[in-house]
């Protein structure tokens, strides 16, 4: 049900397993991540995290279509407890993400690599969420993904606000003021 027409996270996650005895996925998106889920559901070598926008309990009610069997609730641990969702509120920002991104890391502990599955729509400006994330509150998700110790790598996941007003160095977008802040935060700047 999402977006792409290949999965590259969960790509990577089974590519890593040649080298890396086990992978952590973080997805922190405004969306939940259920294509990434149903590739790494039944690996139990590989932990899943998707941070998002909590949906409306009277959805969670409704049958979900076949061709989505993960649910986007923090009650799906998935057929093997390697999945973990984390529900944030309407209107959540910086505080938020950061105690997200802590219960997240927490939960792919031991993990020999952390693959990132970077979303930017969870922005104050970008009209497909309720969140309310600032550009700069990036900064902070990469300075926890950098503090978490392992091999990194990061893929674009979203990011889909029309705004062009760019506010830092020049930039030309909201997208990029999100990326650079965030880079920032991985480097340690």
């Amino acid at each position: 049900m999402g977006g792409c027409l290949l999965n590259s996270v969960a790509c990577a996650a089974f590519h890593s397993l040649e080298k890396y005895g086990s992978v952590g996925i973080v997805d922190f998106d405004a969306h939940h991540g259920n294509g990434i889920a149903n590739c790494v559901q039944e690996e139990v070598r590989i932990k899943y995290v998707s941070i998002h926008e909590g949906i409306s309990r009277n959805v969670m009610n409704q049958r979900r279509p076949e061709y989505d069997p993960r649910s986007p609730s923090e009650i799906d641990t998935g057929p093997n407890g390697n999945i973990k969702n984390i529900e944030l509120s309407k209107g959540g920002g910086r505080d938020a993400m950061e105690a997200a991104l802590t219960a997240g890391l927490e939960f792919l502990e031991g993990c020999d690599i952390l693959l990132v599955a970077a979303g930017f729509d969870a922005h104050e400006k970008d009209v497909t969420s309720g969140l309310m994330l600032k550009s700069e509150d990036y900064k902070m998700v990469g300075e926890k993904l950098r503090e978490f110790g392992t091999p990194l790598a990061v893929g674009l996941e979203g990011g889909y606000t029309q705004e062009l007003a760019g506010e830092r160095d020049g930039s030309d977008s909201v997208l990029s003021d999100c990326l650079l802040y965030f880079v920032d935060g991985i480097e340690g700047r």
